[in-house]
């Protein structure tokens, strides 16, 4: 018995080595740039993983679903997020991100430090400080570069917004581009067309291969004029399955399939995976 107990916790032993070392060889840098629009119903929440292991997390979903989607991305060992972006205050899109803050080491944070008064985002504050995290209210113009070659910049809001109050924080949504080698994804958050139409008038960099659509796909954005700046080959739309809100909006879709983009959506697609090492993977 005694012999055959051993043998057990050998074996045990064995097994649990080759599955750490097969995670930690999978986990090695591939000289790539993964992008994971995630699978959290309706919501937002998009994580990136540079070639040299940075993950930038933009959003987190109504609930704590997108802590079961992180886990299923990063390696078991891997509880820190370099970078949380929150690009407006709204629930569908700041929920998760009170469980992440809970549960990984966060270095920093960047929001608009728009004046909310709900009681996710109130907590969402509240832990930052809590945890003596760095909270940077970002607006157009702030750059931050990754392993040296992964660009991301904020684009929209197009002035500092910290302390204000207003009406629609969807008009408050962080844009954000990145760009890595000569391929490009732009971030919307929930911005309406006017914010869109601000951009074009400014002559923003807007030109991206794939484009993650407006506020999941609402009448109230994404609109041809930005759609011809943006020129994406690839459209995310990140929304739950059969949701009450009917995202995405048919005229959406006609709009997309108008300019012959690709569209792909996790209420149907669930989680999707875009690799970027010289060309475009979709996984």
């Amino acid at each position: 018995m005694d012999n055959r107990r051993s043998l057990k916790i050998v074996l045990a032993g064995l097994a649990f080595a080759f599955v750490l070392v097969w995670s930690v060889i999978a986990s090695r840098s591939d000289d790539s740039l993964h992008v994971y629009f995630l699978n959290v119903g309706q919501g937002d929440a998009t994580l990136i993983r540079t070639p040299d292991g940075n993950d930038i997390l933009i959003d987190g979903g109504p609930d704590e679903s997108v802590l079961s989607e992180i886990g299923s991305v990063l390696p078991f060992w891997d509880r820190k997020i370099e970078l949380l972006i929150l690009t407006h205050p709204d629930s569908d899109h700041v929920s998760g991100l009170v469980s992440v803050l809970e549960r990984y080491s966060v270095d920093e944070v960047w929001g608009t430090g728009v004046s909310h008064q709900s009681s996710i985002y109130i907590e969402f504050l509240r832990l930052i400080d809590s945890s003596q995290i760095k909270f940077h209210d970002v607006y157009q113009g702030e750059k931050r570069v990754f392993d040296e070659q992964v660009s991301l910049e904020v684009l929209a809001p197009l002035s500092n917004l910290a302390g204000r109050t207003v009406k629609d924080t969807n008009s408050t949504s962080i844009v954000c581009r990145l760009d890595y080698q000569n391929k490009s994804f732009l971030f919307t958050g929930d911005a309406p067309s006017e914010i869109e139409n601000d951009l074009i008038n400014q002559s923003a960099n807007l030109k991206a291969d794939v484009l993650k659509v407006s506020h999941h796909g609402s009448r109230s954005a994404t609109s041809e004029e930005f759609l011809q700046a943006v020129s994406p080959q690839i459209a995310i739309i990140s929304c739950g399955k059969d949701n009450r809100f009917n995202h995405p909006h048919q005229e959406v879709l006609e709009r997309l399939q108008n300019f012959s983009i690709q569209i792909l959506r996790t209420d149907l697609e669930g989680r999707i995976e875009i690799e970027i090492n010289q060309s475009i993977k979709i996984k």
